[in-house]
């Protein structure tokens, strides 16, 4: 349960007060510490017995993969499910309505039984769809968070995020989707850069949203530790390593890093931030990226510093710089949309001091030199250009089958 349907069930405290001898059971498959301590509250139950098991499921393998443009992550989907799960089951989750109609279209294309699942859908194709997917006559539900309630099917063996979640509880219960026969099940999901500011605009007047947001990124920027031990904290669990068995990328395929000190680079990012400040001018993640690899206006190169850091590496460095505050998130909103910009954060005064340092763990080439890398997954990816305003639901362009099979 995440803190979002915790809202929807407030009305239930009735039930004690309309009933207060009958005895009252509160079952759910997932939750925090703070959510159970608000579920108490709602059902209006006084020092209860509380039964938790263990967040871990040890029979699904946790992986991140590096998403480089669209076409090269939606490429590599495609050959993962007529390859390595040829013939068997699974879910793609996307970020909208959109996505989920462009992206089955795409792997129709490929030969592969997919159809979208999505809020806006007529109700009976919706159920047609469920239907069809639990009697193995659809192969892959490409899906909103739409598809989610009521879904049972054991012998699902891959659910695939398209983008990252908007929190790693919401990550938690959609990836536990699969494996629920206890046989191996993959968990991947496809951490890009704009996807981070897409959701962001999303979440943004949610009470934690950008918080809970920052923590998915950091377990899918992270390089060093296991998967399971960053959704421990999450869950408030005590985590041993050896407990993941390695059935996460991090554990399984260990590699070389070192902490690496990018206060310099940091200080470049600052200064272009700090000129289009005093130019008036507001930034785009991508707009900030662009002109430090160099690519922005002439005039504008002439006035800062350029990086000889790949687009990956710089993304990977500013997305740190985010999430340590050295950067902040600024929003801007229109009748259609959310625009995300970036603005000094709250530690950027302190790159100033010339004892301050940032550093950041990279991993380190067989030649023993540092190299920026956001995740270690195996995924290869062009790079391609990428939007950072909010994509929300949009009007579906692309055709796709409406018969199923």
């Amino acid at each position: 349960m995440t803190s979002d349907q915790v809202r929807d069930y407030k009305l239930l405290g009735i039930l004690k007060r309309q009933f207060p001898k009958v005895p009252l059971l509160g079952l759910t498959a997932t939750a925090t510490s703070s959510v159970l301590k608000d579920c108490e509250k709602i059902l209006c139950v006084k020092q209860p017995i509380t039964l938790t098991a263990s967040f871990n499921r040890t029979n699904l393998y946790y992986e991140v993969r590096i998403k480089g443009s669209d076409d090269a992550s939606k490429n590599d989907i495609a050959s993962l499910i007529k390859n390595r799960y040829k013939n068997q089951s699974g879910i793609v989750y996307v970020f909208s309505q959109k996505d989920a109609e462009s992206l089955s279209s795409e792997l129709q294309q490929r030969d592969i039984l997919a159809y979208p699942y999505h809020a806006n859908m007529d109700p009976d194709d919706k159920s047609r769809v469920h239907r069809k997917w639990t009697s193995n006559k659809i192969q892959v539900v490409v899906a909103t968070v739409a598809f989610g309630m009521g879904i049972d099917k054991p012998d699902v063996r891959f659910v695939i995020h398209h983008t990252i979640s908007k929190s790693i509880e919401n990550y938690y219960q959609e990836s536990g989707r699969a494996g629920r026969d206890d046989s191996q099940a993959d968990c991947i999901v496809y951490f890009g850069f704009s996807d981070i500011f897409r959701i962001s605009t999303m979440v943004v007047m949610e009470n934690v949203g950008q918080q809970k947001l920052k923590q998915m990124v950091d377990y899918c920027q992270n390089i060093d530790r296991c998967r399971r031990s960053l959704m421990a904290v999450h869950f408030d669990e005590v985590w041993d390593d050896e407990g993941c068995h390695q059935m996460c990328d991090t554990c399984r395929h260990v590699k070389d890093f070192t902490t690496v000190d990018i206060t310099g680079h940091a200080r470049q990012v600052v200064q272009i931030v700090e000129l289009a400040s005093s130019m008036d001018e507001k930034l785009t993640p991508l707009k900030l990226v662009e002109a430090w690899i160099g690519k922005g206006p002439a005039k504008r190169r002439k006035m800062i510093q350029t990086t000889t850091l790949s687009r990956l590496q710089a993304e990977a460095v500013v997305v740190r710089l985010l999430l340590q505050e050295y950067l902040r998130e600024d929003f801007s909103f229109t009748p259609y949309t959310t625009y995300f910009y970036v603005k000094l954060g709250r530690k950027a005064p302190l790159l100033k001091s010339q004892t301050h340092t940032v550093s950041m763990k990279m991993e380190t080439t067989g030649t023993g030199s540092a190299v920026v890398k956001a995740v270690s997954g195996q995924g290869k990816a062009k790079e391609g250009k990428r939007s950072v305003q909010s994509a929300g639901d949009a009007p579906v362009s692309k055709k796709v089958k409406t018969q199923l099979p």
